[in-house]
């Protein structure tokens, strides 16, 4: 009865837990060239790294568990900062940034315009500086 009842759970919160449709989205509307970011830590976007099966870069991602490993020399050079975001923003790259609830206020502030909204679920948003 337990596991019933863990199943139905997990299905009820999966919208909330995972990011699975937001992936979706963008694995529908991406091409290969194009680079997809996650604002903050990875944690809250951790299941992006799963269903896309593609480089993701981490703005302002030096958190929790990703920390320690970033500052070695050979660590991938996935780390960006909102300077690095800023310029890639700006650039003629497509760009998908996936942003938690709790940092949408500080990436709308610092993109105010130029963001278009390509996908959003339970307060999580996928923003790209192209249509």
């Amino acid at each position: 009865l337990f596991l019933v009842a863990a199943h139905i759970a997990l299905g009820r919160f999966d919208p909330y837990l995972s990011s699975r449709k937001l992936a979706e989205r963008i694995a529908h509307q991406s091409a290969p060239s194009d680079e997809i970011s996650i604002y903050g830590d990875q944690a809250f976007g951790s299941s992006l790294l799963f269903y896309l099966h593609r480089p993701i870069y981490l703005v302002n991602g030096r958190t929790t568990s990703m920390w320690f490993g970033s500052t070695y020399p050979d660590a991938p050079k996935i780390f960006l900062d909102d300077a690095d975001l800023l310029r890639d923003w700006n650039s003629a790259t497509r760009l998908f940034l996936f942003v938690p609830s709790h940092q949408r206020a500080r990436v709308d502030s610092l993109i105010p315009a130029g963001k278009f909204v390509v996908a959003e679920s339970s307060g999580k948003i996928i923003y790209s500086n192209r249509r």
